[in-house]
This record gives C-alpha cells, structure tokens and sequence, in this order.
C-alpha cells in the first residue's frame, strides 16, 4: 500500500469547451493542472516509492479531497462533483500509475479544509479482491 498527500488545493475539473481550434478548459481548472505539474515536480518522493512507479498493475485507491473551505460559504461541502474531483487525478497518468484506467475500484470524498491537499491511498489488487468488492 502507498500514501502520499499533495500539497495542492483540489478543483473540480470544467467541462471542456471544443472549437475548430482546440479544446479548452475553464480558467481555475487549467490553473489547477499546471499548479498540480509543479507540484509533483517538486515533491519530496520517497525512494522505495520511487523505485516502483509507475505503478502497472491493477489498482484500488481511496481519495480524499481537501478543499480550502471559502470565507463566506453556507455549504457543508464543497462545490462541484466528486466525479469532477476524481477527473483532475490525470495529472498522476505515467507518475503514480501509468494510466487511470488500471484503477478498478475507488473509494473518494469531498470534504472542507483548513489546507487544501489532495490524500491517496492505492493498493494493488487480484481477482479475489474485485470479486469480494463487487459481491457486497
């Protein structure tokens, strides 16, 4: 099993605008992927992890989502989707795992922060795994 916890305020990924000359994406998520690059740039891995990634296997993880709770909100949980939240963990494609789709069971939530951080928890997995997961 691997944790990590990144530094990074978590933003729910925009719906991608397509033109005749690309695709974008909104302003705060593109901030968010470019920040997140930085981020893993810098990050302090540790060298048994290090060794290992990218992870090729088939993989379980837990996720939660940190996010920077606003000055003013009558909300009890952030804004967004938490399918939105799970979309900005492609910026882990060929560093954590090599792709997202190897990611077979996932267990993720949104929650309000002091810091905003994104936790991981991923465990690789066999059959039996996905077997007792999807009997319940």
């Amino acid at each position: 099993m691997y944790s990590l916890s990144l530094p990074l305020d978590p933003v729910p990924a925009s719906r991608p605008r397509v033109t005749r000359w690309g695709v974008y994406y909104g302003k705060r998520y593109t901030e968010f992927r470019k920040r997140g690059g930085e981020v893993l740039a810098e990050f302090d891995w540790s060298p048994a992890l290090l060794t290992t990634l990218p992870l090729l296997g088939r993989l379980r993880i837990h996720v939660v989502f940190n996010v920077v709770k606003p000055k003013t909100t009558k909300r009890v949980s952030p804004n967004g989707d938490v399918d939105n939240y799970l979309k900005t963990l492609d910026i882990l494609n060929g560093i954590l795992w090599k792709d997202d789709t190897q990611i077979e069971i996932i267990h993720a939530c949104k929650t309000f922060a002091d810091k905003g951080s994104i936790d991981i928890h991923i465990e690789e997995i066999n059959d039996g795994d996905i077997r007792e997961f999807c009997s319940a």
